[in-house]
């Protein structure tokens, strides 16, 4: 699972401006926000903080491919 939270905060760190809204995971839906040096975890709808910890695996693993697929999106096309 530490492994999962280091790749969901490094892609995090690479893609989010200020906010990033994530779709809905079993019924949550979570949002991670740029907040000084490090990274704020909220439910969307009630802006309830959440600790990292809460996350369940499904979470983490959705969120890392949802990260993994922005990130390949946001990469420069290689023409060679």
């Amino acid at each position: 699972m530490k492994g999962s939270l280091l790749i969901v905060a490094g892609l995090s760190f690479i893609l989010i401006d200020q906010e990033y809204i994530f779709p809905d995971y079993d019924g949550r839906q979570l949002v991670i926000e740029v907040e000084g040096d490090g990274l704020k975890l909220s439910d969307f709808l009630t802006g309830t903080k959440i600790p990292w910890t809460d996350l369940s695996q499904l979470e983490l693993d959705k969120m890392t491919n949802h990260l993994y697929i922005q990130f390949e999106l946001h990469q420069p096309h290689n023409l060679n």
